[in-house]
């Protein structure tokens, strides 16, 4: 892994702890297609968000061998998580005031 890839992988990880930090306050976490990401998995194979029991997305591969967001530059792979949203149960707001 080179200087650029290993930044790349470090990011993600960054990233992917940070939504993690939030879920694990209780936050409510939409990513860009409005599905709950119950958790993020983060191993030496890359940044997974869990979606379901049975259902996992890949944020990011760590595979020099694969552009599974190793080639993709780390400003556009931040902006895809422009479109996430974390909502705070702390903060309700009731349906009438």
């Amino acid at each position: 892994m080179n200087k650029l890839q290993r930044a790349r992988w470090n990011n993600a990880k960054k990233i992917g702890n940070k939504i993690k930090s939030f879920i694990d306050k209780g936050f409510i976490v939409y990513d860009e297609d409005e599905e709950v990401v119950h958790d993020i998995i983060i191993n030496d194979e890359g940044v997974f968000a869990k979606v379901s029991d049975k259902c996992q997305i890949m944020l990011f591969l760590n595979d020099t061998e694969l552009d599974n967001g190793m080639y993709t530059p780390i400003k556009e792979f931040n902006e895809t998580f422009e479109k996430w949203s974390f909502v705070d149960p702390n903060n309700k707001q009731p349906l009438f005031n």
